[in-house]
């Protein structure tokens, strides 16, 4: 018993992550009605992903190795603190700016469906988060680019990313101190794997799709 639970122990983050990644992909078309277009838009996510992440295992590995020497165990709590924080905040904000936010998000929520938001929440926030705010700072850092720098373009990519995906001019000016806030939050409380970071880009997508829809 002692021994499977050592075992159990030293499941990592980076473990889980690949296993739900995969799970929600080959299982989207069984799960949801419009599975098969999320199961298009997962492929997509996970492509970019396993580029920049197998870019980063034949180098440097600074980005995958912590992932897969973080216990689930201790990562999934300070996701969901930050998640919760996040979220708490952004609600609180919404309502100074939409007094009626709570009725509109829960019906914009409702109306989504549970598969764009485990998409948003666990699948593209995860990603994002590894890919803009970890691989590519990284990579820019490891080649003499400044701290300050590599933050600033890194930024720039997220801000144009989200941009690509929607072509509204807006997601430039949100985008770019959005990616600030990740970073900052990442360096801070999980500067290994920045699953702090995660939660608060999951809070993040969690609240624009009901705030915005």
């Amino acid at each position: 018993m002692a021994n499977i639970k050592k075992i159990i122990s030293r499941i990592s983050i980076g473990l889980i992550l690949i296993l739900f990644w995969v799970f929600m992909y080959v299982k989207a078309p069984q799960l949801y009605a419009n599975g098969e277009a999320l199961q298009k838009t997962m492929l997509v996510y996970m492509i970019i992903t396993a580029l920049f992440l197998g870019w980063d295992t034949l180098s440097s590995r600074k980005v995958e190795e912590p992932l897969f020497r973080e216990s689930v165990f201790r990562a999934i709590p300070i996701f969901l603190i930050f998640f919760v924080i996040g979220f708490a905040l952004l609600f609180i904000f919404g309502l100074f700016v939409n007094s009626s936010a709570q009725t509109d998000i829960y019906k914009a929520v409702s109306g989504i469906g549970s598969g764009l938001i485990i998409l948003h929440l666990l699948f593209v926030s995860t990603m994002e988060t590894l890919i803009f705010q970890r691989r590519v700072p990284v990579e820019l850092q490891s080649r003499g680019i400044s701290k300050n720098m590599a933050w600033f373009i890194s930024a720039l990519i997220f801000a144009f990313f989200h941009f690509t995906l929607s072509a509204t001019y807006y997601q430039l000016l949100i985008y770019i101190p959005l990616h600030y806030l990740f970073m900052w939050v990442g360096t801070k409380y999980a500067p290994r794997t920045f699953v702090s970071a995660m939660g608060i880009h999951s809070a993040w997508n969690f609240w624009i799709l009901g705030f915005f829809s």
